[in-house]
């Protein structure tokens, strides 16, 4: 699955990341890799612009498929 730049994080509290703020590593493929059901795969996200008080996430994702769009909500987070 590939990404496109409009893809962005917002906190718990409300704050969105920057424009441009957010990167992605899935499994070894950088932002590239097949994914199959029921397999877990490492996945890192940072981003920018959000709350160090926060403690979870939705990310918006848009993609290059003709669905556009998912939505991955109440993800739990740590400060580096």
């Amino acid at each position: 699955m590939r990404f496109n730049g409009g893809s962005f994080f917002i906190d718990n509290l409300g704050n969105q990341s920057v424009q441009g703020g957010v990167e992605f590593q899935l499994g070894s493929g950088g932002d590239r890799t097949e994914v199959e059901p029921d397999i877990p795969v490492k996945v890192l996200m940072s981003a920018k612009g959000l709350s160090g008080q926060a403690t979870s996430v939705s990310l918006m994702l848009n993609v290059y498929r003709p669905e556009g769009k998912i939505l991955l909500r109440n993800i739990p987070i740590q400060p580096n």
